[in-house]
């Protein structure tokens, strides 16, 4: 359901769900070269979705159930765990961190089973109060509401890069984002004119 990495060891980790009906999940270790490291049972023991590494642990997430977020050593063992400040059905999703004190997570939220899909946001957490959301982005593609899954926080501009259910991945403008400067030029000088926009 997601996936992070220890950039200073280059160790990846997977959340693996058991199956789709609350019957835990696993985190798996893998080197960039796809050699397994080890498995562990995720604490996420519900719908386990978000996994990201933080401070030398993981923070995990599940979308069902309690609808908690766990901080997990990397040997398996359980360090906290927080209400998810996201609680609506079929909500929490993956996460992301900017490296310094922020968690990203998308969620979602569908009234009914089968139902459509009613919210999407990218919501914003303080690493050190995993109950608390501090700010909320809509996330709004052109054909209106985004069925978001993956995010990752792209430490170059500082946007974010959104995966979705049907398998497309959009380039989001942030929390952080400033749009470049509006400029012009006199007409009477210039008959045309090459105009580039950046970084969107």
């Amino acid at each position: 359901t997601d996936i992070t990495m220890d950039r200073s060891t280059g160790t990846l980790y997977l959340h693996r769900l058991n199956g789709s009906t609350a019957v835990g999940a696993v985190v798996i270790a893998v080197d960039t070269n796809g050699n397994l490291v080890k498995v562990m049972t995720s604490q996420a023991r519900n719908y386990a979705t978000g996994i990201e590494f933080v401070d030398g642990k993981l923070v995990l997430g599940e979308r069902d159930g309690l609808q908690k977020m766990y901080v997990m050593n990397l040997d398996g063992s359980l360090v906290s765990e927080a209400p998810n400040p996201y609680k609506y059905n079929y909500g929490p999703r993956c996460l992301a961190y900017d490296d310094n004190n922020t968690l990203f997570q998308t969620c979602t939220f569908f009234p009914t089973a089968g139902g459509s899909l009613t919210e999407c946001y990218l919501i914003t957490i303080d690493k050190n109060d995993l109950s608390k959301e501090t700010g909320r982005l809509a996330l709004n593609g052109p054909s209106g509401l985004i069925n978001a899954r993956a995010v990752e926080y792209d430490r170059a501009d500082r946007n974010f890069w959104i995966g979705d259910f049907g398998g497309n991945i959009y380039k989001i403008a942030g929390f952080y984002y400033v749009a470049p400067p509006v400029t012009g030029i006199d007409e009477q000088k210039y008959t045309s004119a090459n105009i580039t926009v950046a970084p969107n």
